[in-house]
């Protein structure tokens, strides 16, 4: 047995038609061109929140990149925890500190932008939620 895969070439690189390239998050393309069009919807609104692009400094624009990068791994690691849970055996998965961890460094890129939350008019408690649908679901 030479070690190598039959899956991939001598390079290492997937073979055309292997179905672990089709299924796996990293190597499908899909996936990448959802994460690149919501980092760039991302990427749109951070402008449109903080001015024209030509009035914004070259440190706005760093972290504005940074924000966006930052968005699309959060948006991966979403998925992974979606797909594989948050429980691994009985112990909490180790990515969830990786996507904590990313999720922090998102928001404190989003402040240093002077990006702050919204304080909602008012809060529905569960009982006005439920009161309102259902009001909706009635003719």
């Amino acid at each position: 047995m030479s070690g190598r895969r039959a899956d991939r070439d001598q390079q290492g690189r997937f073979l055309p038609g292997n179905t672990v390239r089709k299924t796996h998050g990293a190597y499908s393309r899909q996936l990448t061109l959802r994460i690149r069009r919501a980092g760039d919807r991302f990427r749109c609104g951070l402008i449109a929140d903080l001015g024209p692009e030509e009035v914004l400094t070259a440190a706005q624009l760093v972290l504005i990149e940074k924000s966006v990068g930052l968005y699309g791994i959060t948006l991966m690691l979403e998925r992974w925890i979606g797909r594989e849970g948050v429980i691994n055996k009985t112990k909490l998965n180790p990515v969830l500190t990786t996507y904590i961890s990313h999720v922090n460094s998102l928001r404190l890129c989003l402040r240093e932008l002077g990006i702050e939350r919204r304080v909602a008019e008012k809060v529905l408690t569960m009982a006005e939620v439920s009161a309102e649908i259902e009001k909706e679901d009635r003719p």
